[in-house]
C-alpha cells in the first residue's frame, strides 16, 4: 500500500508537470483534444489530493 506522504508527493509532482501540458493544448497549440487530456490528468491528480490531504 502507498502511504499517504507519497500519494501527497505524486498528486503534487503530477500537477506541477501538467500544467505546462495544459498551457501547450490551451495557448500554444490551441488544440482541444490536447487541452482535455491535460485537464482530466488535472482532475485525477486533485482527487488524489483530496483524498490524501
Amino acid at each position: 500500500m502507498i502511504s499517504k506522504s507519497k500519494v501527497q508527493q505524486i498528486a503534487l509532482w503530477v500537477m506541477a508537470a501538467d500544467f505546462p501540458l495544459l498551457y501547450l493544448g490551451a495557448v500554444t497549440f490551441d488544440n482541444l483534444a490536447v487541452t482535455i487530456i491535460a485537464l482530466i490528468i488535472m482532475a485525477a491528480a486533485a482527487v488524489a489530493a483530496g483524498i490524501a490531504f
